[in-house]
């Protein structure tokens, strides 16, 4: 930038260069709204998920001066974008700003939603990095500007999917040991499911109380109406999980929230899978159809599963489904001649 000279209104000059000036106290790192962590980690703002919305702020010098937002691609610098030699992504296409870049006091905030193109981290040295850029500038002729960036790397989007522990469990004879029982109503056995993180495959850590969280439903459906087997107990555990565990009370159907929390102190190495153990009171003689469903899923900073976002529909990853197949009931062997 060229060298530029003023004289001033007491008729002394002074010099700037282009656009640039430093405020007298400067702008301050920005400020991390939703949960910053000293502890590396991937979910927040400097760690962003596919999808997921966050929530920038940075203290102005002066609230009345212009205050600009934008992300630019990786290694743009505050010097870059004061000259004006960065090219931002474009919002809409890239990303989405939710609402408008607003002030609050001092303070300039902006909200962005990664819903756009934006590659997330594949694993490659320098993959899914990205800058947040500020600039505030002065009003007035004289357009003085300072710029502040903070880069951040976007990672994949947050998805739970759900299925069956053991791929045996798919269909099970009523009293598991292939005899049936006679004189007897009902008997039991388990079933154990997994529900689990798959993205972002590096491991979705919080260093807070509770992790992410899901509803579940459990719906056993018998081939005989008047006849459904019931849920006898649920326990959900983790090795670095409390145990949860739930009554049913041996109903049919039941729906609860678990609330995924690690039972160490922060910081923890986080929580990506889930063991439901079920135990059924099952119908002898009546084939049972059981689903287990996961909805309303989401991670500790807001982030939303993929699925509900973005599989245009197909949910069949949050629902795992077996059979309690009925024994047969066959009569004595006759002798003909």
């Amino acid at each position: 930038m060229d060298e530029v000279e003023r004289t001033s209104a007491h008729g002394k000059n002074y010099k700037y260069w282009g656009m640039r000036v430093i405020f007298k106290t400067g702008l301050t790192l920005f400020s991390l709204l939703l949960g910053f962590s000293l502890y590396a980690q991937i979910g927040g703002n400097t760690t962003p998920l596919q999808y997921s919305v966050h929530t920038y702020s940075v203290v102005m010098d002066n609230s009345v001066y212009d205050a600009v937002w934008g992300i630019f691609p990786a290694g743009t610098s505050a010097d870059d974008i004061e000259k004006g030699t960065a090219g931002a992504l474009v919002p809409g296409t890239a990303y989405t700003i939710l609402g408008i870049p607003w002030k609050e006091g001092s303070t300039a905030k902006f909200r962005v939603q990664f819903n756009g193109n934006m590659t997330a981290f594949d694993g490659t040295a320098g993959s899914g990095e990205y800058v947040i850029g500020y600039m505030e500038t002065t009003t007035g002729t004289s357009a003085c500007a300072t710029a502040s960036a903070m880069p951040f790397i976007l990672y994949e989007p947050f998805d739970v999917d759900i299925d069956l522990l053991d791929s045996d469990d798919s269909g099970i004879c009523s009293d598991q040991q292939g005899i049936l029982l006679e004189n007897s109503l009902a008997t039991t056995h388990t079933v154990e499911y997994t529900v689990f993180i798959t993205s972002p495959s590096g491991g979705y850590v919080a260093v807070n109380d509770v992790q992410w969280q899901f509803d579940f439903l459990i719906n056993v459906v018998g081939a005989n109406p008047a006849l459904n087997a019931t849920i006898a107990s649920i326990v959900a555990t983790n090795a670095d999980m409390d145990a949860q565990s739930w009554d049913p009370g041996n109903q049919s159907t039941y729906s609860a929230t678990c609330a995924v929390s690690p039972n160490g102190p922060d910081p923890t190495p986080g929580v990506n899978q889930v063991t439901f153990t079920v135990e059924f009171n099952d119908q002898l003689g009546v084939e049972q159809d059981v689903t287990f469903t996961i909805s309303n899923i989401f991670g500790y900073y807001g982030e939303l599963d993929f699925d509900i976002i973005d599989s245009g529909g197909d949910l069949n990853d949050n629902i795992a489904t077996n059979t309690i197949w009925s024994m047969p009931d066959v009569g004595l062997i006759e002798a003909m001649n």
